[in-house]
């Protein structure tokens, strides 16, 4: 086995005490969180491998460009700046999943580097697909050549409503702390309007309007509910206002349009048929949910950095580059192409620490050459 670098390693250490009568339960709690550890210790010294490869090449690349005092970034009209987003959902409403909290508690993920767009809350509340004991059925992983190239789901908007979100969440909320963006859609604009005047009242940076979503089987598609929907939020929100626009919107019609009401645009995931139109979709199989769901990650790229380089050549209102998926991702994007802003979502899944790592060698790469 080839050498490792030390550095790579975690600095981390951990001690279990096992009383001498200790039960069964006691052990398989403690085999598991040993199982958990194994992982945590040794999958990100792979990476750090892979971080060493892309150091030496992109610093040797006459395209990477380390001045930060000419990089863009995202200031919204309440003096909050942001150059990496998580994707609504990626760490739930912005604290992160049951999972995902003992990597936060160890330093591995690190919410306080992103704008986090929480989990969207509907009115009413909706079922969706998802299920915390058989995510399978609605999320997939998406396999070419033995490599995970990204992801695949039609969890539906599975949410307990805004009311639920401002009792239970809001009050944990610290946007000094931890940067949260709230998120809203519906088919109503009233129910859009009722959910806006709830997050006025909780701790958030911004409220993004998610314009559409490929899996609640009654997207908005109509460019001019779109606009509606956003000059309701735009009226009925205390915060700067972000729109969520998918590839498959009129994005030249919309955007123009949205001059003065959204401070900038993110870009959703893209329907499994126009990624892959002929090959059946995993969820349509054996233990899915019977929906083809959206593409994220990887396989996306090609239709979400195609309608993000359309909306930053309009020059009307800042976009949020998508599907980041590497540290090239995040070098070619901020650095060669000058998008103020990139954003993580299917990256957390499942190394849900990755989107940290790269931001934290996307900063050392920039502080190293500074020096």
């Amino acid at each position: 086995m080839r050498a490792i670098d030390k550095a790579a390693r975690p600095n981390i250490t951990i001690a279990v005490i096992i009383k001498p009568n200790g039960d069964r339960s006691q052990a398989t709690t403690i085999g598991s969180i040993s199982v958990i550890m194994f992982f945590i210790y040794y999958t990100p010294i792979k990476l750090h491998n892979q971080y060493n490869y892309v150091n030496k090449n992109i610093r040797s690349s006459s395209q990477f460009t380390p001045d930060k005092k000419e990089k863009a970034v995202i200031t919204l009209s309440n003096g909050f700046s942001f150059e990496f987003v998580t994707g609504s959902g990626s760490l739930k409403y912005g604290l992160g999943w049951a999972h995902e909290r003992l990597l936060i508690r160890l330093g591995l993920i690190n919410p306080r580097l992103f704008a986090n767009v929480m989990k969207t809350p509907t009115i009413p509340p909706r079922k969706g697909n998802y299920v915390w004991w058989h995510p399978w059925t609605c999320i997939r992983p998406i396999f070419e050549g033995g490599k995970l190239v990204g992801i695949v789901n039609s969890v539906g908007l599975t949410n307990p409503g805004p009311d639920w979100v401002a009792e239970h969440v809001g009050p944990k909320l610290d946007s000094k702390k931890v940067p949260v963006i709230a998120s809203v859609h519906g088919e109503e604009t009233a129910g859009i309007r009722i959910a806006n005047r709830i997050f006025n009242d909780i701790d958030v940076v911004a409220v993004e309007l998610n314009a559409w979503c490929p899996n609640t089987g009654n997207q908005i598609s109509d460019s001019d509910t779109v606009i509606r929907q956003a000059e309701a939020v735009k009226e009925e929100s205390a915060h700067p206002v972000l729109v969520k626009l998918s590839p498959v919107h009129d994005f030249l019609y919309i955007v123009p349009r949205l001059v003065g009401i959204a401070e900038a645009i993110d870009i959703n995931s893209v329907p499994w048929p126009i990624v892959f139109p002929n090959r059946k979709s995993p969820l349509q199989g054996f233990f899915g949910c019977g929906m083809p769901g959206a593409v994220s990650g990887k396989k996306a790229q090609p239709h979400t950095w195609a309608c993000a380089r359309e909306i930053k050549r309009m020059g009307l209102i800042p976009v949020i580059c998508p599907s980041m998926w590497s540290l090239e991702d995040v070098v070619q994007m901020l650095d060669s192409e000058k998008f103020p802003a990139v954003s993580f979502a299917s990256r957390h899944i499942p190394f849900a620490w990755l989107p940290t790592r790269y931001v934290r060698q996307y900063q050392a790469l920039h502080w190293k050459v500074a020096e």
